[in-house]
């Protein structure tokens, strides 16, 4: 039996992880993972290397765009995929496609967006009822293709082990918190504008504010990761940035360059500062304080616009309109006054997951596993 994988970014996000769980499950298949960029093959192993250790071997890397890449996809049972794979071709009846997607929709996206849906689709996930009929409707698909289970990169959440990577980015040991600002314009893939992308500015501060909140972090005893988002045409800007002493701001490359996943840097943190992002609904399983910086949310939500009412109505946490808000955050995230219910919450956007077993639960409900 054969399966493909491909992920945008490279190796990574749910398809990595249920790469992993085929591996660590010993099924008898054949594993090929399409690469959309060989040019930066030596990071993509060192990834893969990370997660599979001395059964990286049990992969195979090809090409997506080359007949190669194509012969694999068409001759494969399984796809797993979370951007769409070779969607000018109908789905194939030999084979399952998974489209693992890469979040939970709080956002409009598919047919809500008002775009044509281009996905060709077996399975989908869900995590709650809350998004089934969402997706249904988003990718014109009925609710016997939604795998209703947790996202198979939440099960990091799960693992307890020690990412060096991450503590050796600061020169302290202070608690650290993630700042994961979402996009107002694209670079790549689907490139659009969804709010004003201001200079020099990452999220609603500009450097004088970073500087500012670098000093806070000092005065707390806290460090800050900035992640920006892949697609985030930032990734090729704020090159000059000021050398901050408890602020790490990761790029693309610069988070690449880590060969770790999201959930793994966030298993680590004490908070999140997050916007309009499904970061959100996955840091929920970790019960811990979530801050929402929303400084453009009028604007972005007549732009892009959100799923359900529902869903933005309970997309809540500490809110953070400013720097003085940010800074509170950073003061009182370890204080139990920034503790949500989060079994109320998770109840709502994670109903399905199975801690720590998503992965597993997904390959027996498309059969794959006893």
């Amino acid at each position: 039996m054969k399966l493909v994988f491909s992920s945008f970014p490279e190796v990574s996000d749910n398809t990595l992880i249920m790469l992993t769980e085929v591996i660590n499950q010993e099924l008898p298949v054949k594993c090929y993972w399409l690469v959309n960029d060989m040019t930066n093959l030596d990071n993509i192993k060192e990834k893969i290397a990370y997660y599979l250790g001395s059964r990286s071997n049990q992969v195979t890397l090809v090409p997506k765009k080359s007949f190669s890449g194509l012969f694999h996809y068409l001759t494969a049972n399984y796809s797993f995929g979370t951007h769409g794979m070779f969607e000018q071709f109908p789905l194939l009846p030999w084979q399952k496609k998974v489209n693992l997607w890469h979040g939970m929709p709080l956002k409009k996206i598919g047919r809500l967006s008002g775009n044509p849906v281009k996905f060709k689709i077996s399975y989908t996930v869900s995590t709650a009822p809350v998004f089934d009929a969402v997706i249904a409707e988003s990718f014109e698909i009925n609710d016997n293709q939604i795998v209703k289970v947790g996202l198979p990169r939440n099960d990091l959440f799960f693992k307890n082990r020690i990412n060096p990577q991450i503590t050796q980015l600061f020169n302290n040991d202070y608690p650290l918190i993630a700042w994961l600002p979402t996009y107002r314009q694209s670079a790549v893939g689907d490139i659009r504008v969804d709010g004003v992308q201001m200079d020099q500015n990452i999220g609603g501060l500009n450097i004088s504010d970073l500087i500012e909140l670098d000093q806070a972090l000092i005065t707390n005893k806290k460090n800050l990761i900035i992640k920006l988002h892949p697609m985030d045409t930032l990734n090729g800007q704020l090159t000059t940035l000021p050398k901050f002493k408890n602020i790490k701001l990761l790029n693309s490359d610069g988070f690449n360059a880590l060969h770790i996943e999201v959930n793994d840097l966030l298993r680590h943190t004490i908070g999140l500062v997050t916007d309009y992002s499904s970061v959100y609904f996955d840091y929920l399983l970790m019960e811990k304080p979530i801050g929402i910086f929303q400084f453009d949310e009028s604007s972005y939500s007549e732009k892009r616009g959100f799923t359900s009412d529902e869903v933005a109505d309970n997309f809540t946490g500490f809110k953070i309109s400013n720097l003085s808000d940010f800074e509170s955050f950073i003061k009182n995230v370890e204080s139990e006054a920034l503790h949500e219910d989060f079994i109320k919450k998770n109840k709502l956007f994670n109903r399905y997951d199975t801690a720590g077993n998503n992965s597993a639960t997904l390959l027996k409900k498309i059969g794959l596993l006893k």
